[in-house]
């Protein structure tokens, strides 16, 4: 059976890949969501099931730092993998590095204050940009200060500062698709640039690339399945 586990980014949760979930499990695949749980739903770490069929696939699908969030087992197990707006540092090495530290640094202050529910609507409205924000999400506006975990919200936040020099994160012969957003308001478009650059140079085979214009951070519409599903056939 073909299978399936993703991976949300910081300040998110696994719904929002209910609308892709719900197009694809009719392909017969088995699918598991990873939950941080930031909010008001429990962690959940599903592992790969077992099998012995190399005609199937285990594909991991990660959004932003989802790849940093994830039990590093299951990258290294995939037999593809989906980085949509993803990253190895979220910092750039370009002259956008300390404006990029300075605008991390205010964030965090406000995690730790009363300010994080205008925060979390903030990031969910820089996220989606250009585009408005999709039903699946939107109970995210809602949410209470009881509501968060903002321990593991803050901890999870320090890892932006992160320099990681280990890019081993995947099987050399993980085939990869790369789906980068070309008016993203959150990532800086050198730190994509570099994950990209880094993967042509160890995966055996390089990375399929797909940009898409007038998308954010988050995707909407069908444009991720109908990508994933030209790429698999």
């Amino acid at each position: 059976m073909n299978q399936i586990i993703t991976q949300h980014g910081w300040c998110l949760n696994s719904n929002m890949w209910l609308n892709l979930k719900n197009k694809l499990k009719k392909d017969n695949l088995l699918w598991q969501d990873n939950e941080r749980g930031y909010f008001y739903s429990k962690s959940k770490n599903p592992e790969w099931i077992e099998n012995n069929n190399k005609n199937n696939f285990r594909m991991v699908i990660c959004h932003s730092l989802g790849t940093q969030l994830i039990n590093p087992n299951i990258l290294n197990k995939a037999s593809h993998a989906v980085l949509i707006n993803s990253f190895f540092n979220f910092i750039p090495n370009n002259n956008r590095r300390n404006f990029t530290i300075r605008v991390l640094r205010k964030m965090e202050k406000r995690i730790n204050s009363k300010e994080i529910e205008f925060l979390i609507k903030e990031f969910l409205f820089s996220a989606f940009l250009p585009n408005p924000i999709e039903d699946y999400l939107k109970d995210m506006l809602k949410i209470k200060n009881k509501e968060i975990n903002l321990n593991l919200l803050l901890n999870d936040f320090k890892r932006l500062y992160c320099e990681n020099l280990d890019y081993r994160l995947f099987s050399k012969d993980c085939e990869i698709l790369i789906i980068k957003s070309n008016n993203d308001s959150i990532l800086e478009e050198n730190s994509i640039i570099n994950l990209i650059s880094i993967l042509n140079k160890i995966q055996n085979k390089k990375p399929k690339v797909v940009e898409l214009d007038q998308q954010g951070h988050l995707i909407i519409g069908n444009e991720i399945l109908n990508i994933i599903k030209e790429w698999i056939n």
